[in-house]
């Protein structure tokens, strides 16, 4: 099990994550696929726990701007650390659809990107099994005053604009 970075803190993932043919769990934090998500819609609208998504990098994000509001979790998929199709998913559910739950990046997240993940606005890492904790902790922090805006953040030129 990957170990998880929440918004600079070490966490434990209370979610369940559910294979397409999984019964849901009552009142458990629950994700689900796509897939399963488009299909089973009504069904899980009832559901009493939080729902979460896991998305693939070549998923379409215009379906689901419907279903933001009722996802607590969306897990996006790194299936290689040089694959940015994620980053651009974190950025456009941020600042286009207005998402405000839980982003996780999930899959090849290395100690090198996870800087680079929160400025997309991802704000839960769940690190490869061979990455140090602390390290990538510490790598969280690299630059204090980035000169490019990002999600959520202001230009540092602007910051010290009077």
């Amino acid at each position: 099990m990957p170990q998880l970075i929440s918004q600079g803190r070490i966490v434990e993932d209370h979610w369940l994550h559910l294979a397409d043919t999984d019964p849901l769990a009552p009142q458990r934090a629950c994700s689900v696929s796509l897939n399963r998500l488009l299909q089973a819609w009504d069904s899980l609208q009832s559901h009493q726990g939080d729902l979460g998504l896991r998305l693939t990098p070549d998923a379409q994000l215009d379906e689901l701007s419907a279903f933001l509001p009722r996802l607590a979790l969306i897990m996006l998929d790194f299936p290689h650390f040089t694959d940015g199709r994620a980053y651009s998913q974190a950025v456009l559910l941020r600042e286009r659809w207005g998402y405000r739950g839980q982003l996780r990046a999930c899959g090849d997240v290395i100690q090198d990107t996870v800087y680079y993940l929160q400025r997309c606005g991802i704000d839960t890492l769940a690190l490869r099994d061979d990455q140090n904790v602390e390290d990538c902790l510490r790598a969280l922090s690299t630059f204090t005053h980035p000169y490019q805006a990002s999600v959520g953040t202001t230009m540092l030129f602007h910051r010290t604009q009077r």
